[in-house]
């Protein structure tokens, strides 16, 4: 059973890494291995956006991730771009088995509410779920509350729910030889 490390960059909390890395082992069944924390690739940042590139940061993850793990997720809180994007909250790269979260606008205070560190835990565990189900192989979902529902903004992610639903559970067992999650009645309908 491969290892999959999660890398956070810049000021990830400790507690919060940890508190994802247990409910990640739980849906995939893998072990997830919280790494050290890392510093920003400077060459990802762009001055004029003040934003960074996403995929300059999952190479960065892609190179660092621990020999024999089978897939890897970096953790930031800073706010990241695509190719075709003026922002995202998380990017796959599939081919190298590497995701990328953000926090940055994740957080309740982004859009002017109060600082909320369960609703962070929510949307994070969910944006970690869906992102690291790409790099197995999954795409989007028509089901608007299965985890693996394209979020265009942050009420679609709040409506979602962490699981798959019984659609993308069915191809992530062909995908990767077992269900996401211990029980076949934790899925949705």
């Amino acid at each position: 059973m491969p290892t999959i490390d999660i890398f956070p960059m810049g000021q990830i909390d400790d507690f919060l890494a940890y508190r994802l890395a247990c409910c990640l082992e739980e849906r995939f069944l893998f072990k997830f291995q919280v790494q050290r924390t890392q510093p920003f690739p400077r060459f990802a940042y762009n001055n004029i956006k003040k934003q960074y590139f996403a995929p300059a940061i999952l190479k960065k993850t892609k190179n660092i991730r621990s020999e024999g793990s089978g897939y890897a997720i970096g953790l930031v809180d800073v706010d990241i771009y695509g190719i075709s994007n003026n922002f995202i909250i998380g990017e796959t790269n599939v081919s190298d088995g590497v995701a990328l979260v953000s926090l940055c606008r994740l957080k309740p205070d982004f859009y002017g509410h109060s600082s909320d560190d369960d609703v962070l835990f929510q949307r994070a565990l969910k944006e970690c779920i869906h992102e690291l189900s790409h790099a197995m192989g999954l795409k989007h979902c028509y089901n608007r509350i299965c985890v693996m529902h394209y979020s265009t903004n942050i009420f679609d992610i709040d409506k979602k729910r962490n699981l798959l639903c019984s659609e993308c559970l069915r191809r992530m067992k062909e995908k990767v030889g077992h269900p996401q999650g211990k029980k076949a009645d934790d899925t949705l309908s």
